[in-house]
């Protein structure tokens, strides 16, 4: 490191590698999925206790898994679109499932709270974003669907650098939760809007 660094710059630093130093977050082109909870109703800007995929939850064996996320970080203007799975596990077939996304315009801002986040998906301050998938066909027995919603950062608020929460939720057709799933979305404004005027000159010994 060519000098010392101001606080400010520090904190720009730190603010960096909490972002994008989100394990397993993107790797192997996948996503860091959630651990599990039991889980209750999410309504907008509630509290929100998720499932993890592949276990049941809520009051049946319904479950919920992302799958992907496209762009793996979003940018000004971006449409994020995520892909999953639902899954039936009960001894009948669920027809009339939902899938809701939900997002915050309040970034996270400490990595702890990214841990938070993935091993409990709690967070005040989630909102619903884009609008419902829904399954097309009932889920027989055993089997599962694939699904597909998206959202526009700006319609959420999403507008500065950080790392954002979004949560999957599959419902049944009165609204009533049976499972969720959650991952993280970094947001880049660009290097000028993220208050990074010129590269920091780093050394590597």
């Amino acid at each position: 490191m060519h000098g010392l660094l101001s606080a400010k710059v520090k904190r720009r630093v730190l603010s960096l590698a909490a972002a994008f130093a989100v394990p397993a977050a993107i790797a192997a082109g996948g996503l860091a999925l959630a651990n599990p909870a039991q889980a209750s109703p999410v309504h907008q800007a509630s509290v929100v206790n998720q499932a993890s995929p592949g276990r049941q939850a809520g009051t049946g064996g319904v479950s919920v898994t992302i799958a992907s996320m496209s762009p793996q970080y979003a940018a000004p203007g971006a449409t994020v679109t995520v892909t999953g799975t639902v899954s039936n596990r009960t001894s009948q077939a669920q027809a009339g499932l939902e899938v809701q996304l939900y997002t915050s315009p309040n970034s996270f801002l400490t990595r702890d709270g990214m841990d938070s986040y993935l091993a409990h998906g709690e967070d005040s301050t989630l909102i619903t974003a884009g609008t419902q998938f829904i399954l097309p066909a009932s889920v027989p027995p055993g089997g599962s669907t694939s699904w597909t919603a998206s959202f526009q950062v700006s319609a959420e608020g999403i507008s500065e650098f950080g790392v954002y929460p979004v949560t999957a939720q599959v419902q049944d057709s009165v609204g009533d939760f049976l499972a969720a799933d959650q991952t993280l979305l970094p947001f880049w404004p660009g290097q000028r809007s993220a208050g990074l005027l010129r590269p920091l000159e780093i050394s590597w010994l």
